[in-house]
């Protein structure tokens, strides 16, 4: 009497899993483990990536604030240089001329015999045209 119309008795030991179910649920557990090591392997590599990418906008703001304190430096410097230039160009010109001017370029680099320039220039560094 312990089994009606359309009921089945719940016994599990009397309930015999077949060879499908067991692979079925093996295959399922497999799955499940792969898909729990592939989640933890994600995790990871999005971490070792987020440290990565920290380290990256660390080091380029290290360079970029190193390298705008270098442009700032060699910027003061060159208007350093262009200021003690236009001081000295106030005694004599031809000296800022002569340091803007190469006059110890060889002929045969250039192609062209600048012998009387270079002479003039001296010339008027050494004995400069009086301003009227």
């Amino acid at each position: 009497d312990s089994v009606q119309a359309g009921t089945v008795d719940e016994n599990p030991e009397a309930v015999q899993e077949s060879p499908l179910q067991a692979w079925n649920r093996d295959h399922r557990e497999k799955l499940e483990a792969k898909a729990a090591a592939e989640r933890e392997t994600v995790a990871q590599r999005r971490a070792d990536a987020e440290e990565a990418l920290d380290e990256f906008y660390r080091l380029r703001t290290n360079r970029l604030a190193q390298n705008a304190a270098n442009h700032r430096n060699k910027e003061e410097e060159e208007q350093k240089t262009i200021d003690a230039d236009v001081a000295a160009a106030q005694t004599n010109p031809w000296n800022r001329v002569c340091k803007l001017v190469d006059i110890k370029q060889d002929v045969e680099a250039s192609g062209s015999n600048k012998d009387r320039f270079r002479t003039v220039i001296v010339d008027l560094k050494t004995h400069p045209i009086a301003a009227q």
